[in-house]
């Protein structure tokens, strides 16, 4: 009996042309975790049969295609576009839609290679913190998973991207720079599936969007104290955000060099929710400061995020 490494797997992302109808994929991402899988609701009967033992079929009822996938933030380009590009585009597209754009997976896993299908972003969690690196956390849905009978060849002479780290990451908040500890911008989406008289969705839609915007600063005033002591019903005042992620692509020679892909998260509007106190013995005080992300009135969304190459 043969047994395998779980070093041999690899992933493949593919955009699709038609949600659901599976594309042969060409972004490779080296990944972290990646647990998405089927598994279905199952239905038995509470039936009285006259015995005590249960005796009813187990059924399926529905098949559901979800879980998580996290990875670092990377620059190299693919087909024009940098991996973090692709995979940033992937979490907001549809700003103004019901839909969104669907992609196509391949996961090689030596015992049972699989392709989803139609997979859309539920959630996505970007953060970082000193010391590490810009990670991307996505909750995925999937319209179908199959076996792959022919996997996209193993990417023994393609380099390996540079991440994302966080010193690289520049931050503001109501237009001035700051300088965080930490940070998570957290995406939801509002995906449902319907299933439609079938036991695999038939749509995955998007619906109401909730974005969540924290930051953990060295405590030097009281501003945010006074914030939340706010007891009177006026709005709280809006303030502008802004996130700049400066990732390292590849020269030419497949190794890192003075070159970044920088993407540019602008919030023009978040409402200040809370600013929970850490206050350690052997340690500066700190505090994490939490956002509501809304749409202005203004043709903007919530979120707008630009891309450019720097040196």
């Amino acid at each position: 009996m043969a047994y395998y490494g779980g070093w041999e797997n690899r992933l493949w992302i593919g955009k699709e042309s038609t949600f659901g109808t599976g594309v042969t994929p060409g972004i490779w991402v080296p990944y972290e975790s990646f647990e998405p899988r089927a598994h279905f609701e199952a239905y038995q009967p509470a039936t009285f049969t006259g015995v005590r033992q249960d005796r009813a079929p187990t059924q399926v009822a529905k098949q559901t295609i979800a879980g998580t996938f996290t990875h670092d933030l990377y620059g190299t380009f693919i087909s024009a576009k940098s991996i973090a590009e692709w995979l940033l585009e992937h979490v907001t597209s549809g700003d103004s839609s019901i839909t969104q754009d669907s992609f196509t997976y391949e996961l090689f896993e030596t015992v049972n290679s699989k392709t989803l299908a139609g997979v859309r972003i539920a959630s996505t969690t970007i953060s970082g913190s000193e010391g590490g690196p810009v990670k991307v956390s996505h909750s995925i849905i999937a319209k179908s998973e199959a076996t792959q009978g022919s996997p996209v060849a193993y990417p023994s002479t393609t380099a390996h991207p540079p991440s994302c780290m966080f010193y690289d990451c520049t931050f503001a908040v109501g237009g001035s720079a700051v300088t965080p500890t930490a940070f998570s911008l957290t995406i939801e989406n509002g995906l449902k599936a319907v299933y439609l008289n079938s036991l695999t969705p038939t749509l995955i839609d998007q619906f109401l969007r909730n974005i969540t915007f924290e930051l953990t600063m060295l405590k030097s005033a009281s501003t945010y104290d006074l914030l939340r002591r706010t007891s009177t019903s006026a709005p709280i005042t809006s303030v502008t955000g802004e996130v700049v992620l400066k990732v390292h692509n590849l020269d030419s020679s497949g190794t890192p060099g003075n070159i970044y892909t920088t993407a540019t998260i602008a919030i023009d509007k978040m409402d200040f929710l809370d600013a929970t106190p850490g206050d350690p013995r052997d340690g500066h005080k700190t505090e994490v400061l939490r956002f509501k992300v809304k749409k202005p009135n203004t043709t903007d969304n919530d979120i707008d995020i630009t891309y450019s190459t720097t040196t």
